[in-house]
């Protein structure tokens, strides 16, 4: 008996926890489409989308070109990676909610 409370336990934790990880990718792509659309009249043009994806492409590869020579080598594209890893593992870090990541651990241990 013990077990299975723990196992749900587990199981509503993770739920929540994914739930809440949902509800922030949601926010987010409602933020970028609100961006797009440059002349807030509420639909998105093609001029507009394309506006908004070249102005991001522009800016990623500013970020990954770090010598500024308009060229992006492997060693660019392995510290960009790096990076990107990072600021996941930080951004997990900060978002992840604590019971989501330590009852699944939790109930394992009490097999």
């Amino acid at each position: 008996m013990r077990k299975l409370t723990i196992a749900l336990v587990a199981i509503s934790s993770l739920t929540a926890g994914l739930a809440f990880a949902e509800d922030i990718q949601k926010h987010d792509r409602h933020m970028h489409e609100l961006k797009a659309d440059i002349n807030g009249d509420g639909v998105i043009t093609h001029d507009e989308f394309k506006a908004q994806n070249d102005k991001m492409a522009e800016e990623h590869f500013k970020r990954m070109d770090t010598n500024g020579d308009n060229k992006i080598d492997q060693i660019e594209r392995k510290a960009f990676h790096e990076r990107m890893m990072q600021h996941h593992k930080e951004w997990r870090a900060q978002h992840s909610h604590p019971a989501a990541e330590t009852a699944p651990a939790k109930a394992l241990e009490s097999k």
